[in-house]
């Protein structure tokens, strides 16, 4: 994996680790365009959340079974026990949480059934490897769908929303690529066109209703040091907006920031091997939020803190340790310095 790639993904883990949570049986047409977006670039709200194991590690470790106790407090836990070979999961079996899993190609998650007082189901197919197909069920009736199709270069080329009472609603969005190179994306509610993005920057591409027509414009500035900076500006519903990533002449990300027209800040991010910090403001220039993230030298995240609200005065906070060899041993979640969430992990080579 190349360079940019690891401190893109260091960037999102943040936004990746959240918990599994459902589909939503309605979306308004924001929700319904950014759930599509990250069906794109990420998949992470059709692909199935894999385990919280470094796989590569335990098969590495000769690891064969991993048990993790959680819960609210180390006093009230329940037990998970996760079956491994190689760097596949092949069984996990949940005690006492109502929660039944079964699996397809030995790690791939196909289904999660959940049993008692609230009962639903979510589905999952695949193709070559790839996610296809995710389907929420509750009550035994199927309340939303989520499909993708791929072009044969394996980037997404449609995928679809479904939900509503009798999956009535659709929301839809088709990407058109030149050379693997993403040229426009449409947007569609119900059949009818919501916006289209034009990423060529070129004027033939305009639409006659500049209403629903978002341009993206990428550009480099580099420095004689071999520094650069990557720029990216969209233009939506008339509103420019500045993305600028900063790179050192090895390639690595060291700070990117996004703004608005007359120079208010969106968001910022810097970092260095060790630490990361994200700062969202709102549109009065006021902070929003402020992430902070810790490594260690293997890069896991080690302390991940959080400060939001109005006044900035909630926090929570995420701590991790590891073994000697690398393994997750314990990971703390905490709002306002007290236990939200606890996890331990033992492995075992049988």
């Amino acid at each position: 994996m190349s360079k940019n790639k690891l401190e893109l993904m260091k960037f999102l883990l943040p936004l990746l680790i959240l918990p599994f949570t459902s589909i939503s049986q309605s979306y308004n047409d924001d929700q319904a365009r950014l759930l599509l977006n990250k069906v794109q670039f990420f998949q992470t709200d059709i692909a199935p959340s894999y385990v919280d194991l470094d796989l590569h590690r335990c098969d590495s470790l000769g690891i064969k079974t991993v048990t993790i106790n959680q819960g609210k407090n180390k006093e009230k836990t329940r037990k998970r026990l996760k079956k491994l070979e190689g760097d596949k999961l092949i069984e996990t079996i949940t005690e006492a949480n109502n929660y039944q899993y079964s699996y397809v190609d030995d790690s791939l998650l196909g289904t999660i059934l959940v049993t008692g007082k609230n009962p639903a189901l979510t589905r999952y197919q695949y193709d070559d490897g790839r996610v296809v197909q995710k389907e929420y069920y509750k009550d035994e009736k199927l309340k939303s769908r989520i499909i993708a199709q791929y072009n044969p270069e394996e980037l997404i080329s449609f995928s679809l929303l479904q939900t509503g009472p009798k999956l009535k609603h659709s929301y839809a969005m088709y990407y058109d690529y030149s050379d693997a190179k993403l040229r426009f994306q449409k947007f569609f509610k119900n059949d009818r066109l919501l916006k289209k993005w034009d990423y060529t920057c070129e004027p033939e591409g305009k639409l006659v209703n500049e209403r629903k027509l978002a341009l993206l414009c990428k550009y480099v500035e580099e420095s004689n040091d071999g520094s650069y900076i990557n720029y990216i500006r969209k233009i939506e519903n008339g509103k420019p907006l500045l993305y600028s990533y900063s790179f050192t002449n090895d390639s690595i990300n060291y700070a990117s920031i996004c703004t608005r027209e007359g120079g208010l800040i969106v968001w910022k991010s810097e970092h260095n091997l060790l630490e990361r910090t994200i700062v969202n403001y709102e549109k009065n220039g006021n902070i929003k939020s402020t992430i902070k993230l810790k490594y260690n030298k293997n890069n896991q995240i080690v302390e991940q803190i959080a400060i939001y609200g109005k006044k900035q005065k909630h926090q929570s906070k995420l701590i991790n340790s590891y073994n000697e060899d690398g393994t997750l041993a314990t990971s703390h979640s905490y709002y306002k310095e007290k236990m939200s969430y606890y996890r331990s992990y033992s492995y075992a080579k049988e």
